[in-house]
């Protein structure tokens, strides 16, 4: 394939991946509505990353650490669970504050919001099977393809995040803080919903 043509084929993977709404992504747009665009499209950030990180060791062979991922999926998943529990607990619990502190920017740090939707993207190495069909779908065997298959990923995963954030954050402006409130409390409640599932599952693969 040509240069443009890896590139290009990251992008669309990128965006593939990153599009549908699972938990991450809700909690993307929780943290828009509660503390604006950056810490929206920061936590989008830090789910490229971890995309681009898990492209990389994928499309560069790095078969040994993914078959050690592989080894640990389950005490992986349940971790990514709780984590998702925890955050789901600690939205209810700030959003049981009024209402019009949630258009407040608070003490959440940018820092905190990359970090944690980073450490929860890696929590999925299953994600590495997807990369695996797509490096062998367009032979990327070649260190310069797998350089730039990655980038596309990237390229297309934050550019997914920055137009929901975005989305998000306009009609946050219009929206009246009771809303906003509610639709925390929604999104945090989901949260918490996918992590108890997520643990619940990993617990039946442990017990099967």
């Amino acid at each position: 394939m040509s240069t443009l043509s890896v590139v290009f084929t990251g992008i669309g993977f990128g965006l593939s991946i990153a599009a549908p709404v699972g938990p991450v992504g809700l909690l993307c747009m929780n943290r828009t509505l509660s503390h604006g665009f950056r810490h929206g499209f920061v936590s989008g950030l830090g789910v490229a990353v971890a995309d681009a990180c898990y492209g990389l060791l994928t499309v560069a062979g790095l078969h040994l650490i993914s078959d050690r991922l592989f080894d640990y999926s389950i005490p992986l998943r349940i971790i990514g669970g709780l984590f998702l529990a925890y955050l789901g607990i600690a939205g209810l619990l700030k959003n049981a504050k009024k209402a019009d502190s949630l258009r407040g920017k608070g003490a959440h740090s940018l820092f905190r919001s990359f970090l944690s939707t980073y450490a929860l993207t890696l929590t999925n190495p299953m994600t590495i099977l997807s990369f695996l069909a797509l490096a062998a779908s367009i032979g990327a065997t070649v260190f310069i393809d797998s350089i730039l298959l990655t980038m596309g990923i990237f390229l297309g995963s934050i550019a997914w995040w920055f137009i929901l954030s975005f989305s998000i954050h306009i009609a946050r402006k219009a929206l009246p803080a009771f809303m906003i409130k509610h639709l925390n409390t929604l999104s945090s409640l989901i949260i918490l919903g996918f992590g108890l599932i997520i643990i619940g599952t990993a617990l039946a693969m442990a017990g099967g």
